[in-house]
C-alpha cells in the first residue's frame, strides 16, 4: 500500500506538503530502545478469594509476582500494601529498559498487563486534549523500565507513566511544543532524575528539565544560521542526547537549515556552521553509537525535511566536514532512527536513492539499502527480535496504516511483512518508546500517534 503525496508550497514550514496545515508537532528519536533485557524485583502474591477472580495479594518489596486465581464465591478482600518500593499485592517487577547498553535492572514500577499481539488505546482521559497535532513524542526512561513521558500541546501537560503506558498522570503543565529528547544512557543512576529536553514554544528556545519532567528550564540558543526561514534561530524543532554524556545535546530548528551543540546540559549553545542550506531545512539530528564515548561523541547523522531539499548526511569530526550519502527526507514533524553499536542504522521516510521506504545501513550510515517493498514510513523502532515501521506525521487528519516489520537478525529485503492489517491508529508514531518487562518476558511498545493518542503493544 502506498500513499499519495501532494506538493503545497508551505515556506514557513520549510517543506512541501498538502494538508499541512501548521507549522507545528516534531518529535525526535533516539532510535536505541529496545535492545537490551533486565529483570524486575520479586515478591510474593498472596491468593486473593472473589468471584471469579484472585484479590490482590501482599505485595513484595520490589514488585511481587502475581497472585493465583481465587476461588468463585463472594468479593474477596484487598492484601496488604507491600514494603519500600513495593507495588499493589500481584503486580510485575518490570524489566530493564531499551538501548545497544548491558542489562538494566528492573526497579518496582507498575505491571505490564495487555494482550500480546494486539495494538491498544491507551490514551489518559484526564487533562488531556487531542486538539491541534495531539500528542508528539514518547520517551521511555532506560535506567527505570515501565517509566514512560509524553508532552501534549496545545493541552500544556506533561504526562508520565509507570506501568509501562497503561496509566497517566498529569505532572506538568509546562507548555511544550515540537520535539523531545532525553538521556539514552540505560546505566544512569536510577535513582538520579532523568534529564530531558523539549521545544520551548515557538522561538522561546530549549527547555530541560533535570526532576524528571515537573519542572522546565528555558535557555536561548540564538542559532546564526539563516539557511532556510529567517527568524527561526530559536525555534527549537529536534533534539539528541549523547549515550556517553548527557550534558551534550543536539538541536535542529523548525524551517531552518541551522544546528547547534550543547557541552554543558542545555544551559549554553554553539552554532555549528558548517551546515548550510545544502543539508535541508527542519533538521533531526541522531548520534551514531559506535560503541566509544570518544568516537561517538563527533559521529552523529541528521535528515532533513521532505520538500527542502538534502537529506541525509553525515559527520565524523563533531561537525566539522559532512558526506551526504542518501536524498531520503522525513516527513513533517517527526524523524525516528533505530540503531546499534556495531554499524547497522535503519531510517525512513522519503525520496531516498532508491525511493520511499525504510533504508538499512550497515557501516554507520557511509551506504543504504532500500530494505522494504517501498511502502512509504517514517518511525522506525525495535526490540531484540523485530524492527518495526510505520507513517506518522504533523497533520491534523488520519493517516492510513500499513504497519511493517521485520526480524532484527535480518531486516534485510524480502524479510519485512505486513504484520498488522486493520491498525485501528488513526495516526503512525510520531515516537516509540520501549521497555522490557522481565517478569512477562516480553517487551512493551509505546507511541505517541499525533491526533490518534497513545497506543500500546505487547509483543507476542
Amino acid at each position: 500500500m502506498t500513499r499519495r503525496f501532494h506538493a503545497a508550497a508551505l515556506r514557513a514550514c520549510g517543506l512541501f506538503l498538502a494538508g499541512a496545515l501548521a507549522c507545528h508537532g516534531v518529535i525526535t528519536g533516539p532510535g536505541r530502545s529496545g535492545v537490551t533485557s533486565g529483570s524486575g524485583g520479586e515478591g510474593e502474591g498472596g491468593n486473593g478469594t472473589g468471584a471469579g477472580a484472585g484479590a490482590v495479594g501482599t505485595a513484595g518489596n520490589t514488585g511481587g509476582r502475581a497472585g493465583t486465581g481465587g476461588k468463585s464465591g463472594g468479593g474477596g478482600s484487598t492484601g496488604n500494601a507491600g514494603g519500600s518500593g513495593g507495588g499493589a499485592g500481584g503486580s510485575v517487577g518490570p524489566g530493564g529498559s531499551g538501548g545497544s547498553e548491558p542489562p538494566a535492572t528492573g526497579g518496582a514500577q507498575g505491571m505490564s498487563t495487555g494482550e500480546p499481539g494486539k495494538w491498544e488505546d491507551v490514551t489518559p482521559r484526564s487533562g488531556y486534549s487531542s486538539a491541534g497535532f495531539g500528542p508528539q513524542n514518547m520517551m521511555d526512561d532506560p535506567a527505570r523500565p515501565g517509566t514512560f513521558y509524553f508532552t501534549s500541546n496545545p493541552s500544556s501537560a506533561v504526562f508520565k507513566s509507570t506501568d509501562f503506558g497503561r496509566t497517566w498522570t498529569k505532572i506538568s503543565s509546562q507548555t511544550l511544543v515540537y520535539a523531545c529528547g532525553r538521556d539514552p544512557n540505560p546505566r544512569r543512576d536510577p535513582n538520579t532524575p532523568l534529564v530531558m529536553f523539549c521545544g520551548g514554544g515557538y522561538g522561546n528556545g530549549a527547555a530541560r528539565s533535570e526532576d524528571n519532567g515537573v519542572t522546565w528550564k528555558m535557555s536561548k540558543t540564538n542559532n546564526t544560521q539563516t539557511g532556510g526561514d529567517v527568524g527561526f534561530q530559536n525555534d527549537t524543532y529536534s533534539f539528541d542526547v549523547d549515550p556517553y554524556d548527557s550534558k551534550h545535546v543536539l538541536v535542529g530548528f523548525h524551517g531552518n537549515a541551522g544546528l547547534s551543540e550543547s557541552t554543558d546540559g542545555g544551559v549554553t549553545w554553539r552554532t555549528v556552521s558548517s551546515v548550510s542550506g545544502t543539508h535541508g531545512a527542519s533538521l533531526f539530528p541522531f548520534f551514531i553509537d559506535t560503541g566509544s564515548a570518544a568516537t561517538t561523541r563527533g559521529n552523529w547523522l541528521i535528515q532533513a525535511q521532505w520538500g527542502g531539499g538534502g537529506g541525509i548526511a553525515r559527520t565524523t569530526n563533531g561537525g566539522q566536514s559532512w558526506t551526504m550519502t542518501n536524498s531520503l527526507q522525513h516527513a513533517h514533524g517527526t524523524a525516528q532512527i533505530l540503531a546499534d553499536r556495531r554499524g547497522v542504522i535503519y531510517v525512513a521516510g522519503l525520496s531516498g536513492s532508491k525511493g520511499h521506504g525504510v533504508y538499512r545501513s550497515g557501516d554507520y550510515g557511509m551506504t543504504w539499502t532500500l530494505v522494504n517493498d517501498g511502502t512509504v514510513q517514517n518511525g522506525v523502532f525495535g526490540t531484540p527480535n523485530f524492527v518495526y515501521a510505520d507513517y506518522g506525521w504533523a497533520t491534523m487528519g488520519p493517516q492510513a496504516q500499513t504497519l511493517q516489520r521485520a526480524p532484527r537478525a535480518t531486516g534485510t529485503p524480502g524479510t519485512w511483512m505486513n504484520y498488522y492489517p486493520n491498525a485501528p491508529m488513526r495516526a503512525g508514531s510520531a515516537q516509540a518508546g520501549v521497555a522490557f518487562d522481565a517478569a512477562l518476558g516480553k517487551y512493551v511498545i509505546v507511541i505517541a500517534a499525533w491526533t490518534g493518542g497513545i497506543w500500546r503493544y505487547v509483543e507476542p
